[in-house]
């Protein structure tokens, strides 16, 4: 029996022809809400680039916006990307993890849907380094590509670009750099979460397994991206990553462990993320038997 193959924007992410349900086209409407309050105005940013460069900028958004207008797996993306950002300032990650605001223009053309802070009451310049960088995502299929291109980046010494950046503090950084990760969470586990999230049910939320279970994901991906650019040498690129493993397994420590967070349904985005990382480990381990035979 031949299956039709899956279909990809241009963000990576699986093309559906599910229509919405109420809940997420309820979800939507206040996700658009959200990422209006929390987005930067890139015409402020005059000090480091150019008006003809900025105004290309925005017109390239207003483009992007249009083309996406109607598409509902754009819709789900942005439910997501709202969700998990509120959530974070409502402590999903930790008490010192806060959202900062960024561009459209870093979503569509960087790949970039939140900015994490890390706050270090004992050292401010810690806290600017531990910065995230992350890619949302909700579509079976797209982690791959997305994880392709982290690693792509790792190659070349590189980390995630931030081109219009402004600190939690409100200080505008053009160009930042920071390590990048996909977090994800299948269309059904976005439903469930959209539904307590339209009716700001936070005693749900806060206890909700998916904020352990995207925590999981940043850390096994903060562990191989580390070990993959120590192992491709390049050692500013692995210190990025190992910083922010080294956080993450605090925030897990730091959160009490309950039967609830045993209750996760299974997630196929998940299992995605997490197969992706074995494999890029399994090919680790592999190279450095060669390595050894010769």
């Amino acid at each position: 029996m031949g299956f039709e193959q899956p279909q990809y924007d241009e963000d990576g992410d699986i093309i559906s022809h599910e229509p919405l349900s109420s809940a997420l086209l309820t979800a939507y409407e206040k996700a658009t809400r959200v990422i209006k309050r929390n987005e930067i105005d890139i015409s402020s940013f005059t000090k480091f680039f150019s008006s003809v460069e900025i105004e290309k900028d925005e017109k390239d958004v207003a483009l992007s916006d249009r083309e996406f207008e109607d598409d509902d797996n754009k819709k789900v993306a942005t439910v997501l990307e709202a969700m998990v950002a509120e959530q974070i300032d409502n402590g999903w990650f930790g008490s010192s993890i806060r959202t900062a605001k960024h561009s459209r223009f870093d979503d569509y053309r960087n790949g970039v849907d939140i900015v994490a802070e890390i706050e270090d009451r004992v050292a401010e310049e810690e806290a600017k380094k531990l910065a995230i960088a992350i890619d949302a995502t909700y579509g079976v299929g797209t982690s791959k590509m997305k994880i392709s291109k982290i690693l792509e980046d790792i190659d070349k010494g590189e980390l995630a670009n931030i081109k219009y950046y402004q600190s939690s503090k409100g200080e505008q950084i053009p160009n930042q750099k920071m390590p990048k990760f996909v977090v994800g969470a299948d269309r059904a586990t976005v439903e469930r979460l959209s539904v307590l999230w339209t009716k700001d049910n936070l005693a749900e939320l806060n206890i909700h397994p998916a904020q352990r279970m995207m925590l999981e994901q940043i850390k096994k991906q903060a562990e191989v991206f580390n070990k993959y650019a120590t192992s491709k040498d390049q050692p500013e690129v692995a210190s990025s990553y190992a910083a922010i493993e080294k956080r993450v397994d605090l925030i897990l420590s730091e959160k009490q462990d309950t039967d609830r967070w045993h209750t996760t349904k299974k997630d196929s985005v998940n299992d995605e993320i997490l197969y992706e990382m074995a494999k890029v480990s399994s090919l680790m381990k592999g190279e450095k038997r060669v390595l050894r035979a010769a």
